[in-house]
């Protein structure tokens, strides 16, 4: 039936895509690869994607992934219950999270909250519009929802210079008590650009 399966420490590799997984089937004919256990998927840039399961076609630039968490070469972190990939360069997550943040991990070794992060019920992460979409969005600051908007949108974090608000910050303290920082940056011309902001107590 054309039907190539491995079962172990698998390695798979197509057209730059590299994955690795306990079980991988590939079928010769609709050229589906199907992967379960422990995959782990290594795309061209550097981004490195982990899944229980993971159907790719045409050359692996579609499929399904379920449980997803992916690591993006900038550090920025995605979570997913699970995701589909389009034209190889597009990646809709559903029940999603994202964040800029490194993983921290207590002394006990289990891996913490990021001090903030987006969750939403959809996130569309365009890789040639360098965007990422949100849908039905909270923001959370350790661990707590403080924000809620039905639609946001960001350049990724491969993108130099591109105008739209700045990651906020946060303060605390006797003085002035709790504190957030939002700016907004303003990309004028080549080598013209302007930063503005505000702080609230």
């Amino acid at each position: 039936k054309q039907l190539i399966t491995a079962i172990g420490s698998v390695e798979f590799e197509q057209d730059g895509q590299h994955v690795t997984a306990k079980n991988i089937s590939y079928n010769l004919q609709s050229d589906v690869v199907k992967a379960h256990g422990n995959v782990v998927l290594k795309d061209e840039n550097g981004d490195v994607h982990y899944a229980d399961e993971v159907e790719l076609e045409k050359d692996m630039s579609e499929g399904v992934v379920v449980e997803l968490k992916s690591l993006l070469i900038d550090g920025s972190r995605f979570t997913a219950e699970n995701g589909e990939r389009r034209e190889g360069n597009k990646v809709i997550m559903s029940k999603a999270t994202y964040t800029p943040c490194e993983i921290c991990v207590s002394p006990s070794g289990v891996e913490e909250e990021p001090d903030w992060q987006l969750k939403a019920r959809k996130v569309i992460h365009n890789k040639k519009e360098k965007t990422i979409a949100y849908e039905d969005a909270t923001f959370e600051l350790f661990g707590t929802p403080v924000l809620y908007t039905p639609y946001f949108k960001h350049a990724d974090s491969t993108v130099e210079k591109k105008s739209g608000f700045l990651a906020p910050s946060f303060s605390a303290g006797s003085n002035l008590g709790f504190g957030v920082t939002t700016k907004y940056y303003w990309d004028v011309a080549p080598g013209i650009d302007a930063t503005v902001g505000a702080r609230v107590y």
